[in-house]
């Protein structure tokens, strides 16, 4: 900028108006959408009107030293005074006019209280940085084990193939390393996943620490009296724990990849179930795929009160074909409440057509509270299996689970295993289609269902009474 430039921009800018130069001494910054700068004279006749009486005016030598941090980095102009809960920013009075006045904007020193509570993300920090630690010492251990796994299976696979090789054909040297090659790429690929896993972690282990520098800030801003700054760092750390907590879901979707054993290797749908075995025995049944049919609490009303096709059921259209009979095996689970005892049969759940086939299926037995479950098998329709009568109490909740297995049905309360059968024949396998409430039959009444859900592969007891254990706080 050149002198002549410097010079001009600290002109009273109300005076050149009127061609003349004079010094500027004085800056109003609610003033700086027009012509914030002032000589002395200016300055007491514009802010002598009592509109502009409140604006906030700073020597200009004064006004570099001020903190901007408080004005609203889209309205400089205007202070930082309120939070939008919806958007999760800090708005200016401007802000919350033109974009935010249906979002239930606050004040700064509300959200504080309330929104952004200091206690509430100490909290969750120390419980994430729990967590962390035993999932890394986790991730550590699985690494050690997988790395003496690969080496046993690498020492195994190179001596079989080595053996093949000389019995085979004598020029196939060039053949041999093309092999243990890909072995040893395969091999590496499974060490990638891991490591690929601890990096995840370390990346959750940063986001700790710097959320950790936040909050030691926040204890310091306490002791002050700027609610921006302090709203500003707690945002941050809100926003640190979120990035944090998807990270987590993102590891925990992938530990599958880590439980297969060396003895699983060639066999992909082993690995898969012995995988989902070993997942389900860890209690991880957030992140166990399964399809909710209802969720909230749900009066049934019928008929044909809900017609749902299922997105991953155990039948022919989701397998390409069922291998054997023996291949049929799924799951359902839910809440249940009967208000009342009546003298008709109710359905709950109904699975295919009405055409005779219309199993499985989950009933409420007439002038009970029996559970009965119906299932075809080769060789037989409408296989009944009875819970133990009067299972369920009146006017309360019960969680019930059905789980078939081939030949083996098995019926469970409260997460509890309280009967078990076997069918004559193989059970066929389900179609897509799945009714709330039997279409076919009268109006259901007095019964309520919560979390129904279809689960296409059978469960563990541990499974079972996990999915009681978190789910019973809403209920019991």
């Amino acid at each position: 900028m050149t002198e002549q430039q410097t010079h001009l921009s600290r002109l009273c800018e109300n005076c050149i108006l009127d061609n003349t130069r004079t010094l500027a001494t004085i800056f109003c910054i609610d003033c700086s959408q027009t012509h914030p700068k002032f000589c002395g004279g200016c300055d007491e006749v514009i802010h002598s009107i009592k509109y502009n009486s409140k604006h906030r005016r700073y020597k200009i030598e004064e006004y570099a030293k001020v903190d901007h941090e408080s004005c609203c980095p889209d309205h400089p102009s205007k202070e930082l005074e309120f939070y939008c809960p919806k958007c999760q920013t800090l708005l200016c009075i401007t802000c919350v006019l033109e974009k935010h006045s249906e979002h239930g904007p606050i004040e700064i020193d509300q959200a504080l209280r309330k929104d952004l509570k200091m206690e509430k993300i100490e909290k969750s920090y120390l419980e994430m940085k729990k967590n962390l630690k035993e999932q890394t010492e986790n991730y550590h251990r699985v690494k050690i084990s997988k790395e003496s796994s690969m080496k046993r299976v690498k020492k195994r696979v190179k001596k079989k193939l080595e053996k093949k090789i000389q019995i085979l054909v004598k020029e196939t040297e060039s053949k041999k390393i093309e092999l243990l090659e890909q072995v040893e790429k395969s091999l590496e690929k499974k060490n990638q996943v891991v490591s690929n896993y601890l990096q995840k972690a370390e990346l959750i282990q940063l986001g700790l620490e710097n959320c950790k520098q936040n909050l030691l800030l926040l204890n310091e801003f306490k002791q002050g009296s700027n609610s921006v700054q302090i709203a500003q760092i707690a945002l941050e750390s809100i926003r640190l724990l979120e990035l944090i907590d998807e990270q987590k879901k993102k590891i925990q979707l992938k530990e599958i990849e880590l439980f297969i054993t060396e003895d699983e290797q060639s066999d992909p749908k082993l690995n898969i179930e012995s995988a989902l075995n070993k997942i389900r025995d860890l209690k991880l049944v957030n992140f166990v795929n399964y399809e909710v049919l209802v969720a909230e609490k749900t009066e049934l009303k019928g008929p044909s009160m809900k017609i749902i096709k299922l997105q991953n059921p155990m039948c022919e259209e989701s397998l390409g074909g069922i291998e054997k009979e023996g291949d049929v095996a799924y799951a359902i689970s839910g809440w249940l409440n009967v208000s009342n005892v009546h003298g008709k049969w109710r359905s709950i759940l109904h699975n295919g057509e009405d055409n005779g086939q219309r199993v499985p299926a989950i009933w409420i037995k007439p002038n009970t509270t029996s559970i009965l479950f119906t299932q075809d098998t080769v060789n037989q329709k409408n296989v009944c299996s009875y819970c133990p009568a009067n299972n369920l109490h009146l006017n309360q909740w019960t969680h019930y689970a059905a789980v078939v297995n081939g030949k083996q049905m098995k019926h469970y309360i409260n997460g509890k295993k309280v009967f078990e059968t076997n069918y004559p024949s193989f059970p066929l396998p389900p179609i897509k289609k799945l009714y709330i409430v039997n279409p076919w039959y009268e109006r259901c009444t007095g019964i309520s269902v919560a979390q129904l859900a279809w689960i296409p592969y059978p469960i563990s007891p541990s499974y079972v009474q996990n999915l009681f254990d978190q789910q019973k706080v809403n209920y019991l």
